[in-house]
């Protein structure tokens, strides 16, 4: 399946669309996400919406069999919701599944839409990232930016299939 994720943060106005490829397993999809907001390395993790947690791997590198499952593996459909932890603690995200489906027509994996720049020197300081987004000196989001490391990253990962096929609707 591929996936249309909004995520958000819940403590700071920031926010991506973002299209993945549920082939991908947790800790390739959490790397994926964080990547597109520009996030510094880490210990990634989601959360269902019992609560239970999910290790998602350390920068995009499975390190349990959990963190190796496929994201199709969490059943998730339209309107689903889960949290995702970009770093060990703190920084919770709110990510609803937008849309799920077969083929989702647009290039994988992509961020399609955000707002809220994160500056490199600020990735892993919640609190003056909250400060600094919130601030006039705020940047704006380069989309194709989020898209490039996205993608720089997708290229890396073994076994991937060919996710950059644009596939069209039949006529």
């Amino acid at each position: 399946m591929h996936y249309l994720l909004k995520i958000e943060s819940l403590s700071a106005p920031l926010w991506r669309l973002i299209a993945v490829d549920g082939s991908c397993n947790l800790a390739q999809c959490a790397q994926l996400a964080a990547l597109a907001f520009g996030y510094a390395e880490g210990s990634r993790s989601f959360a269902l919406a019992d609560k239970r947690k999910l290790p998602a791997g350390q920068s995009g590198q499975a390190d349990s069999a959990q963190a190796s499952a496929p994201f199709d593996s969490l059943h998730l459909s339209e309107g689903d919701e889960l949290q995702f932890f970009p770093y060990a603690r703190g920084f919770a995200h709110r990510v609803q599944v937008m849309r799920c489906e077969e083929h989702l027509y647009c290039l994988m994996p992509s961020c399609l839409v955000g707002a809220g720049l994160v500056p490199p020197e600020l990735a892993a300081d919640e609190a003056a990232l909250t400060a600094y987004v919130d601030s006039e000196d705020a940047q704006s989001l380069d989309l194709r930016e989020c898209t490039k490391r996205m993608r720089a990253f997708n290229d890396q990962r073994s076994g991937k299939p060919d996710l950059l096929s644009v596939s069209f609707a039949k006529s």
